[in-house]
């Protein structure tokens, strides 16, 4: 399914972006708390419907691949196209991340994610 107008690759991709850092924020809260290995043992399937966002973005505009993704966004030379892309892009980029203290394994030591 291609997008209409009214449901533009900016508007895409500002959707994008904000599930992302939705997923972020929830993910922050419950490395908060329970320990980064209890996360990743029963919370990590939180970021799974990320894939299907993912999947529902690159139909929408009509590609399958990353590249393909980026050479339709140079080719429409439209300024909020780009700056809806460089706002997913920074979102998406680890250096972008707040870091968490969650507990250690065995939850009598603060540890901090970066």
């Amino acid at each position: 399914m291609k997008m209409s107008a009214a449901d533009t690759l900016p508007d895409q991709a500002r959707g994008l972006a904000a599930a992302l850092e939705a997923a972020m924020r929830a993910a922050e809260q419950e490395l908060t708390k329970v320990t980064l290995d209890e996360f990743v043992s029963n919370k990590i399937g939180m970021f799974g419907k990320l894939i299907g966002s993912y999947a529902d973005f690159f139909k929408r505009c009509g590609v399958t691949s990353r590249q393909e993704l980026d050479d339709q966004v140079r080719r429409q030379r439209c300024k909020e196209t780009f700056t809806a892309m460089e706002h997913l892009i920074d979102v998406e980029s680890p250096s972008n991340h707040h870091p968490v203290t969650t507990r250690s394994p065995s939850g009598h030591h603060p540890v901090t994610i970066r």
